[in-house]
């Protein structure tokens, strides 16, 4: 009988994944960050398939928030330490009966081991480009878009991922381009398998109007604003469409001290569009999103909302 034992640390997806299993009658056990109350109120994961790590959730939670406020050395070596301390955390509780363990990359490493000496199936998921293919990429964009070049991936990241793909049963990207960068860095092709993102129709369904009647041809973008989401060239996009009675809603992380504000700033400056003042939003995706989800035209790829701002 397949058991499968999953985990988050801030990752909606795995929690729609762990809610799916559960519905299945596939879950062995939910290892996760969040209060045991919302993954059982929203998720429908009962607690006695699940364990909670909140502690950890809140201290990842306050290193994000901090993190523009720390040296770049300490706020990497604390995010290592969260990895570390989740990855090994999730490891102790994989349950005997187990027999597939699946997780993100990054906080696969430790359970991985176990699963090895016990003949557990592991799975890791990567939601991105291999970390220095990536790099690379990043580079090249930000010389052609003139933003300083982006520091963030540190190397412990690229290590643990790399000992992950190495060591995992299956590696499941979300499309074709992340499948070519694994390969191109070295990574079997029949270990890796392309399941894209789905979406909640129940939840992202055009024949929900929250707005109705204001003729508003609007965009949402849901995400950090940063450049790596491909936010120069929505932008640069929208602005070259010029149509009337439009606006483009950016919904996400570090609009006001985003890297690639000078990009942002620059087609302000041009008339070709305008930054509107940040409007507070809420933890949850729930909240601003739904405000918009009935009255857009467009939608790009949604994590958790922050702030919006408009243009």
């Amino acid at each position: 009988m397949i058991r499968v034992t999953t985990s988050s640390l801030g990752y909606r997806n795995t929690c729609d994944q762990a809610s799916f299993l559960e519905r299945k009658g596939l879950l062995d056990l939910f290892v996760h960050a969040y209060p045991s109350y919302f993954v059982r109120r929203r998720y429908g994961v009962p607690n006695h398939h699940a364990t909670s790590l909140i502690g950890l959730g809140i201290f990842h939670r306050l290193l994000l928030k901090a993190g523009p406020h720390l040296s770049l050395a300490r706020r990497q070596r604390l995010m290592e330490l969260v990895h570390i301390y989740f990855s090994r955390s999730f490891a102790r509780r994989i349950p005997s009966s187990t027999t597939i363990v699946t997780g993100m990359s990054s906080y696969m490493v430790e359970p991985i081991r176990v699963a090895r000496q016990r003949g557990i199936v592991s799975v890791v998921e990567h939601g991105s480009l291999h970390q220095r293919v990536e790099q690379r990429l990043l580079d090249e964009e930000s010389d052609l878009w003139g933003l300083p070049r982006p520091t963030d991936i540190p190397r412990w990241l690229i290590e643990r991922e790399d000992e992950e793909f190495r060591t995992a049963d299956r590696i499941i990207v979300q499309s074709k381009g992340s499948w070519n960068s694994l390969v191109q860095e070295g990574v079997a092709p029949d270990r890796l398998f392309i399941n894209p993102l789905g979406v909640d129709l129940g939840f992202f369904n055009p024949s929900i109007q929250d707005d109705k009647g204001d003729g508003v041809f609007r965009v949402i973008q849901v995400g950090s604003v940063i450049a790596r989401k491909g936010i120069q060239y929505l932008v640069r996009a929208f602005s070259e469409l010029k149509l009337p009675n439009s606006e483009l809603i950016f919904v996400g992380v570090g609009y006001d001290n985003s890297p690639i504000r000078p990009v942002l700033d620059r087609y302000a400056a041009a008339g070709r569009g305008a930054p509107g003042r940040a409007t507070p939003g809420r933890a949850s995706r729930c909240v601003t999103v739904r405000r918009w989800r009935g009255s857009s035209s467009g939608w790009r790829r949604c994590s958790s909302t922050r702030r919006s701002s408009r243009w």
